[in-house]
């Protein structure tokens, strides 16, 4: 799905965040980064809600702090993380 499923682009406009889905079938994934060298408090659009359960499949630092009532991602600087839904 990372490769070949469909692709679609979430918050185009944020000055710091990348995030992006890619589905393919019944494999969904989840692509936020944090393309700044300062943390950022990202809310993940109501659409990718679903994402709070998520199942992390890569992230280039130790831990991710996810907020799971409001669905929000605390990113360090660089951060960059894939998710898996588990739905």
């Amino acid at each position: 799905a990372l490769i070949y499923g469909a692709y679609k682009l979430y918050d185009p406009e944020h000055k710091q965040v990348y995030a992006y889905t890619r589905i393919q079938g019944k494999e969904q994934l989840l692509v936020v980064m944090n393309f700044s060298n300062e943390p950022v408090n990202y809310s993940l659009p109501a659409a990718l809600k679903n994402y709070a359960d998520a199942t992390t499949l890569i992230n280039n630092y130790p831990d991710m702090a996810m907020d799971k009532t409001s669905a929000s991602l605390q990113l360090k600087p660089w951060q960059a993380i894939i998710l898996k839904s588990n739905n």
